[in-house]
């Protein structure tokens, strides 16, 4: 049987998402914790998409395929809810049909960026990016706003693909204490929202301008000198299908 499962995880103690040898990652604990509880040996779960060291998640989603798995939706949850740690949260387990994948049948995705302007907090140094100086949040948007359509993001990027075209659907902020920007795309390269985020930023602390943002797009090249904002702040909030 194929099951859909969707999670959310306090990124601040795994090394990303992806299997790691000798690291703890998000898919290593629950490939684990399927073998230890059902006993499969051969088992491979497959997420949307991967989050970095540090990075977190509101809803990351994972499919997972085995012939000996022939379990009601209810069991498999109640399993894993029982054996999963503290930084790691099941929310929901659906039965699927077998040529579901959790990749390849993603149509988007949404991540969010949190930023603390306003004053240290000690206790959410892992949950956001803490600056110590006011933020223009219309600089921020007006920024944000230059990456939405298609464009070829090899600059906003440290991917090794070829193919580094991708399409953002839409960009928000919402601003209470902390500025939360939001970016919703067709699917992200590797740390191309903490490059979009850093540069933003750069932007709205006059060290970049938006035309020198805009040449990077219109002329995009690999290397070029963009930031990488922290992955603390950084969230995958929602997974489309």
């Amino acid at each position: 049987m194929n099951y859909k499962i969707s999670l959310r995880y306090d990124g601040s103690l795994f090394y990303g998402w992806a299997r790691q040898p000798q690291k703890r990652t998000v898919q290593g604990d629950l490939e684990e914790i399927f073998k230890s509880i059902f006993k499969i040996n051969n088992i491979r779960i497959i997420g949307s998409g991967r989050t970095d060291k540090g990075v977190h998640a509101y809803e990351q989603i994972f499919s997972v395929k085995h012939s000996a798995l022939k379990y009601d939706s209810h069991i498999i949850y109640q399993a894993l809810c029982s054996r999963t740690s503290s930084d790691i949260q099941i929310l929901e387990v659906q039965k699927v049909d077998d040529s579901f994948h959790a990749q390849y049948n993603a149509t988007s995705k949404t991540y969010q960026y949190v930023i603390n302007d306003y004053e240290f907090d000690l206790f959410r140094n892992n949950y956001e990016l803490f600056v110590n100086q006011k933020i223009n949040d219309q600089k921020i948007l007006e920024a944000l706003e230059l990456f939405v359509g298609e464009h070829d993001f090899k600059s906003f990027s440290t991917s090794e693909l070829t193919m580094t075209i991708r399409r953002i659907n839409w960009v928000k902020i919402k601003r209470d204490t902390r500025l939360i920007i939001y970016i919703n795309a067709n699917c992200f390269l590797k740390n191309m929202v903490r490059m979009i985020v850093a540069s933003c930023l750069d932007y709205a602390f006059n060290k970049i301008s938006l035309a020198k943002i805009h040449e990077l797009l219109i002329y995009p090249k690999k290397g070029a000198s963009i930031k990488l904002a922290p992955a603390c702040g950084l969230y995958l909030y929602k997974v489309y299908y």
